[in-house]
């Protein structure tokens, strides 16, 4: 398609005819048959008196937009979600090379502020696609209106020429005029009057200052009062000699004998309220605070030895600048969703705005409150300060003696909100056979409890297990779709005629999981961060109230692990995807095995992520978070020693762990170390090797359902 910017500031072409329309060609424009309404409202005035002249209007349109762009345009789900890699995002943070999102909004803000309308013209590629934003000035746009579709397009007049543009490749905003249906009405059209004012005052003012203070006087003689003709003469006289600049100029009038006041001073004319009313008013139609702008009126009705100044800039996002966003996103999202659906949505990130700190620190205040009385879920209690809903977000929790239930796995017979209690007699007989086990002659009460607590953690594991499972499989399905693409690059399609492979599928397969790798692991990170954090963050409560305290880990202690595992974590994940894929495409090619035996064993991957390897990720990870919570809280409690307490159904190198016991801080196992196993005779059995990471808590191996607990 012919790039809107060519024809808009291209060479002269005829086009009084024809559109470009979104396959490349030049159709026969109806709507040029039709009457364009120009603005009815002087844009060159209104810049040249107010914004150009005038410093009021200045400061509060340039205050106004820089606020504005203090928080930046992003793109969600209609969930709430962040969806920072939508097509729309990197267009709105740079809609074109030579011009930056911030740029494009500040001057959508002095379009609308000045003419009451603002336009975006759509780049678009050679395909049709939209690839960027061109503001368009809002004085040079007619708009061509449609009975039936209310805009047939608009014609941009540029250097003498018009340029058609339809009405689907223009982004429109206006405040409304209710005399017009089509044209907007700018606020300082509404304080034109003040805006003349406050400009007379100035000159005024300026002028008396220049003629050193003097006032207005006439000086008159003893002669009698001149003919008529004379007065003519002399009203012509007095036009030329005292106007515009010259006011204030005494004039003598025939022999000197008195002196006669014909103006008033600028107390009598009550300069210092006519300026402030000015000033109030014209504040009052752009939407911003005389305080904020240092204005005489704002800083003598506002204490800024108080809290006012804050008060007034929370005011003005609150009530100027927040109703501009979503007046923006609002219109951007509507007019985007012609050419990318309407699956997303525009917001402004308001989360660094400085104005809103004070707000948001009270909201944050109320909502953590609210949350950890259990009264609102923690997408819920996220809303209110302000951030994004998260994955497994839907939960409540209550107090210490609790754990926090998923609402969407909150069932009727999961209703009550305390961890199940497992029986006394069940608790005593596993503690018997563990006892048996380990060579011990009798079971105490500390291996009771010991024994109780590990249950315990496990079940909080569980409690988590149905939601990891759930965004488990979301990340192999997607995986696997990704897969299934790669195969398909490389043209490995079920139904072809077997055929031995060529070296350019193997080089297709290597370059797309390449490819894959880092896009597999961010994802996976961002998917599984959140539901990390909510089982660390729950295990370390739950352990403190093991031993007794009411004590809540720091936030950035669990920040700092979930962020550097998490990464860990996901890498590890794409990291072994793209090792399959790898080692399945060489040995096909070892073997020499065909195009339908690589197909079948990619095949193989595939169900397999989707099946048995997410169950694995999200049986260990569950447990892993849920004992790291605890480890978390031991270390920061001062508790000296850990044990292992292995699972009923653990593996022989598991029950070699049990009720081994390390000094908090140490691992269990480091990576690399061989570990030595036995099964459940005592008999010895081929030592595996750790190859993840070091052992501090458990799981040892996928799957694991190992615990740890506080020994002292």
């Amino acid at each position: 398609m012919t790039n809107i910017l060519s024809r808009l500031f291209g060479r002269k072409q005829s086009s009084s005819d024809a559109v470009v329309n979104a396959a490349g060609q030049f159709l026969f424009a109806p709507f040029l048959q039709g009457t364009a309404l120009w603005s009815q409202s002087n844009f060159r005035s209104i810049v040249v008196e107010g914004y150009r002249k005038n410093e009021i209007v200045y400061s509060a349109i340039r205050r106004k937009a820089q606020s504005l762009a203090e928080a930046p345009a992003r793109v969600r789900h209609p969930d709430g979600t962040a969806w920072p890699d939508h097509p729309v995002a990197a267009l709105l943070k740079r809609p074109h090379p030579k011009m930056s999102g911030d740029r494009l909004l500040e001057l959508t803000v002095h379009h609308l502020d000045l003419a009451g309308e603002a336009y975006w013209a759509k780049i678009r590629s050679a395909v049709g696609k939209v690839v960027g934003f061109w503001p368009l000035r809002p004085d040079r746009v007619e708009v061509v209106p449609d009975p039936v579709e209310y805009i047939r397009g608009y014609l941009y007049t540029i250097e003498g020429r018009q340029v058609p543009i339809l009405a689907e490749d223009v982004v429109r905003f206006i405040y409304p005029d209710p005399l017009d249906d089509y044209r907007g009405l700018s606020p300082l059209a509404a304080a034109a009057r003040r805006i003349d004012i406050d400009n007379e005052g100035a000159d005024f003012l300026k002028i008396t200052l220049q003629r050193q203070g003097v006032p207005g006087y006439a000086i008159k003689g003893k002669s009698a009062p001149p003919e008529r003709a004379d007065r003519t003469r002399l009203a012509q006289i007095w036009h030329e000699r005292f106007g515009g600049g010259n006011k204030g100029d005494p004039i003598f009038l025939g022999n000197t004998e008195d002196i006669v006041k014909l103006s008033m001073n600028l107390d009598e004319l009550a300069f210092s309220e006519i300026t402030s009313l000015s000033e109030t008013r014209i504040c009052a139609a752009i939407g911003v605070p005389p305080a904020l702008l240092g204005l005489k009126t704002g800083i003598e009705s506002s204490n800024l030895s108080g809290d006012s100044l804050p008060a007034a800039r929370q005011s003005f996002y609150q009530d100027t600048i927040s109703p501009l966003q979503n007046f923006l996103d609002d219109v951007i999202t509507h007019s985007l969703a012609l050419d990318f659906g309407d699956d997303f949505e525009i917001y402004f990130d308001t989360s660094n705005v400085s104005a809103l700190w004070e707000v948001r620190s009270k909201e944050s205040a109320a909502a953590r409150e609210g949350w950890t009385a259990g009264v609102l879920l923690l997408n819920e209690a996220r809303k209110k300060m302000g951030l994004e809903p998260i994955r497994g977000g839907d939960i409540r929790r209550t107090d210490l003696a609790t754990i926090t239930i998923p609402a969407e796995i909150e069932g009727a017979e999961t209703r009550s909100e305390r961890v199940p209690d497992v029986r006394e007699d069940v608790v005593v007989s596993k503690a018997q056979r563990r006892a048996k086990r380990l060579g011990r002659k009798s079971v105490s009460r500390d291996d009771v409890r010991l024994l109780r607590l590990a249950l315990g953690r496990s079940s909080l594991a569980d409690r988590f297990l149905a939601l990891f499972l759930r965004d488990s499989k979301a990340e192999m399905r997607a995986q696997a779709e990704d897969l299934l693409d790669a195969m398909g690059e490389a043209g490995l399609k079920s139904g072809k005629k077997a055929s031995n492979l060529s070296p350019a599928v193997r080089e297709a397969l290597d370059a797309a999981v390449d490819r894959f790798g880092p896009e597999w692991s961010l994802r996976a990170q961002n998917r599984f961060r959140p539901l990390l954090q909510l089982v660390v963050e729950d295990s370390a409560r739950a352990a403190s109230a093991e031993i007794g305290l009411d004590f809540r880990l720091p936030p950035e202690k669990v920040l700092s692990y979930v962020e550097g595992y998490s990464f860990r974590f996901a890498d590890a994940i794409s990291s072994q995807s793209a090792d399959q894929v790898r080692e399945a495409v060489a040995a096909t090619y070892r073997e020499g095995l065909d195009r339908d035996d690589l197909i079948r064993r990619l095949g193989e991957i595939r169900e397999e992520w989707t099946g048995p390897r997410a169950d694995r990720i999200a049986r260990s990870e569950t447990i892993r978070a849920a004992n790291r919570g605890a480890a978390l809280t031991y270390a920061e409690e001062g508790v000296r020693e850990l044990e292992w307490i292995a699972s009923d159904d653990a593996c022989p190198y598991c029950l070699a762990f049990d009720g081994k016991v390390v000094s908090t801080g140490t691992a269990f196992a480091r990576d690399g170390e061989s570990v030595a196993g036995i099964d459940e005779d005592g008999e010895p059995v081929r030592p595996m090797v750790v190859d993840y990471e070091d052992v501090d808590t458990p799981p040892l191996h996928p799957n694991c359902r190992c615990a740890i607990v506080a020994r002292d």
